[in-house]
């Protein structure tokens, strides 16, 4: 057989390379079907995490069961409102939208406000509740670049119980000089998110385990603080870049509720018993200590002094190296913002103070450390239902 007939009969030898690629030519086809079978399911990511819209199209959330062009997607544990909107607002209609946590999310649609606006100023008010548990001030200035695409009339935000506990940072940074806040958004690739979901739950418990446990020092609080003030500034600065009126408020929290001081001390019993005299001289020794200052507000509530009650759970709650709430400091942030950007201010701090019958809010308006019962939740409404009002005057 000749060298010619020789190689015709012998295989081709196949280069590494074709063959890298052959065999991803499979995989490829198995992620493109997988692509397209989870849009015609419409799977989408969950609304909770950072960089996935709250708001999504009819039809492309997790199940397509919206009969509306556009709803929100509860998910899992991020505590939200099931609601629809139609994208574009209907002609003679006030579009009211509320950003923050589950404060906000609590609220429902908000019948109190809706009524209490629809009656003072003769027109048909739409309420959007774009809150939901845990959102923080990062995940807030998202919220508020999405929904300002919707036409809102008024937002307002109610922000700041969850700066230290946020389940989600944002690493966005944001140019408050002139240049368009655009939080970078997950892919819109199916198949990143479903993986990503996957991840998440995998490493949801140990993730927020640790983050629970965090102990912040008192050093370690300033960045806090100053994201958190940048995030308003932020929000500011989007909305008026939109048009659109944008109030600040400061937050309420349960004077009752002493602050998390089990996971740094253990359960404290010992304050329970010490009296006045002796919490004041250990304080003398161990400044900044949270578990005397609460201790020191027990004792002033008892003789029914309650300005300074408030003044030692608000030491107790700043010097705590574990915040799972507002607190007077993030109520500065607000207010010094409202005031140096020139926005209004709804001092919700105020109200429910005014609203407790003994000027020391607690279970009387609170179901925990900062949710409203239905009580409170009238007055909230009823507060931001002025502020509206004013709003709309200017």
């Amino acid at each position: 057989m000749d060298a010619s007939k020789q190689a015709a009969a012998s295989p081709r030898k196949i280069s590494l390379g074709r063959r890298v690629v052959y065999g991803l030519i499979p995989a490829l086809l198995v992620l493109v079907l997988a692509e397209i079978g989870l849009r015609l399911a419409g799977f989408r990511f969950a609304p909770w995490h950072l960089d996935a819209p709250l708001f999504v199209k009819a039809g492309q959330g997790t199940l397509r069961t919206a009969r509306m062009f556009t709803k929100t997607e509860p998910y899992g544990y991020a505590f939200c409102v099931d609601q629809a909107f139609s994208r574009v607002k209907p002609e003679e209609t006030l579009r009211i939208v509320m950003i923050g946590g589950s404060s906000v999310a609590r609220l429902g649609m908000a019948p109190v406000l809706v009524e209490l606006l629809e009656t003072r100023l003769g027109r048909r008010v739409e309420f959007i509740n774009a809150g939901f548990e845990g959102c923080g001030s990062g995940r807030a200035l998202i919220t508020t670049q999405e929904v300002a695409d919707y036409d809102p009339d008024v937002i307002l935000i109610y922000c700041g119980h969850n700066e230290f506990i946020a389940y989600d940072e944002p690493t966005t940074r944001v140019d408050l000089d002139g240049k368009p806040l655009k939080p970078a958004l997950r892919p819109d690739i199916r198949i990143v998110q479903l993986v990503a979901r996957i991840v998440s739950k995998w490493t949801y418990s140990e993730a927020r385990l640790i983050e629970s446990e965090r102990r912040y020092e008192q050093r370690e609080k300033e960045p806090v603080y100053q994201r958190f003030k940048s995030n308003l500034e932020a929000m500011i600065v989007l909305a008026r870049r939109e048009g659109v009126p944008l109030a600040l408020s400061t937050l309420s929290y349960n004077y009752g509720m002493y602050p998390n001081l089990i996971s740094e001390f253990g359960d404290p019993p010992q304050v329970k018993t010490m009296s006045e005299a002796d919490l004041r001289a250990a304080y003398q020794v161990y400044q900044e200590n949270a578990l005397i200052e609460y201790g020191l507000a027990m004792r002033a509530y008892e003789r029914d002094d309650m300005a300074a009650a408030r003044r030692w759970v608000d030491l107790s709650l700043r010097h705590g190296k574990r915040p799972f709430r507002a607190t007077r400091r993030i109520n500065r942030i607000v207010s010094d913002v409202a005031n140096e950007r020139s926005v209004p201010l709804v001092d919700m701090y105020g109200v429910i103070l005014a609203g407790s019958s003994v000027s020391y809010p607690a279970f009387d308006l609170f179901t925990d450390q900062c949710h409203l019962n239905e009580k409170g939740k009238r007055m909230m409404q009823e507060a931001f239902a002025e502020a509206v009002v004013n709003l709309l005057r200017l």
